[in-house]
């Protein structure tokens, strides 16, 4: 979240790239949607999905903002259909 959050977006790009070409099974990346804007969620979750991670989901829940419908919109909107999240928000 930090090299994001100072703006150094190709090396948060190339850091989960680097993951997803290291492990055999499909990576999940969590984006901290809590500590983040709107704007920077989008943003977030198209860097996760330029980056060929499968699956983006919207917190780990510990920043104590929940994640609303509104976010996983921004964040559908931004990466498609590579949507994974604990609740059931979008149907």
């Amino acid at each position: 979240i930090g090299a994001f959050l100072s703006g150094n977006l190709k090396y948060t790009k190339q850091d989960i790239t680097a993951v997803c070409e290291a492990v055999k099974v499909p990576v999940k990346v969590i984006i901290e949607t809590a500590l983040l804007d709107n704007t920077q969620i989008a943003k977030a979750s198209e860097l996760v999905a330029g980056a060929g991670a499968p699956w983006v989901k919207s917190s780990t829940g510990f920043h104590g903002k929940p994640t609303t419908a509104e976010i996983v919109r921004i964040m559908k909107d931004a990466a498609g259909e590579m949507i994974a999240w604990a609740n059931s928000l979008w149907k």
